[in-house]
């Protein structure tokens, strides 16, 4: 292709990635489905462990299969348009950053797990394989998510450098990706210092309940 290994290539492919991140569909599915945006309940995060908390493990699947997919399609499309893992990189960041600052919702979305993830798997699935280790054997042990989320984020440098040591672009890349996940956990972290942060459980809406 003619934006093959060129700068517009990567442009265009960073302008696609973030589009398709901005597709929120906790967002999408609450206001479908309940006439309503998720983003008002739980902890206002549009994501899938509010979807989770709020609406129950169904809607909760369903949301982790779209944002996972929405996130293959734009790191499949970097990759194909310029044919570099660079790109394919670029495409992952570029979702997981439209996932959390959506430019069709006012820049409010989720934290980025599910898409930090799906990239993962398209660069390389032993790394989410060691990733998702990690963030089940800290979920099975202190059934929290967001702080199986954190151990599963700060273990990924690890996993680049485990299964790409030399190959320095995934290591920069798992510490970007892999920080800017944990950055985004700072207020569960407080929590979970404070002994506050509430384990995981799935429940479903009630009609008048509703949270900032």
């Amino acid at each position: 292709m003619g934006l093959q290994h060129t700068i517009p290539g990567y442009i265009l492919a960073a302008g696609i990635g973030y589009l398709l991140g901005s597709l929120n569909w906790a967002i999408i599915l609450s206001r479908v489905l309940y006439k309503t945006d998720i983003r008002r309940f739980g902890s206002g995060n549009a994501g899938m462990t509010n979807t989770l908390r709020t609406y129950g493990k169904g809607k909760a699947a369903l949301v982790f299969i779209l944002d996972a997919l929405k996130t293959v399609a734009a790191v499949a499309a970097a990759r194909w348009l310029v044919g570099t893992e660079y790109a394919a990189m670029l495409g992952g960041t570029a979702a997981l950053l439209g996932h959390v600052y959506p430019l069709y919702y006012h820049f409010k979305g989720g934290k980025g797990v599910v898409c930090g993830i799906s990239a993962i798997a398209m660069l390389d699935w032993r790394m989410a394989a060691f990733v998702l280790g990690v963030f089940f054997i800290a979920l099975a042990l202190r059934r929290i998510i967001s702080l199986a989320s954190i151990c599963g984020a700060a273990s990924f440098p690890v996993a680049a450098l485990v299964f790409h040591f030399g190959q320095w672009y995934y290591f920069v890349f798992a510490v970007v990706v892999g920080g800017f996940v944990i950055w985004l956990h700072r207020e569960n972290i407080k929590r979970l210092a404070a002994g506050t942060e509430a384990p995981v459980t799935a429940r479903r809406r009630n009609s008048g309940e509703e949270n900032g």
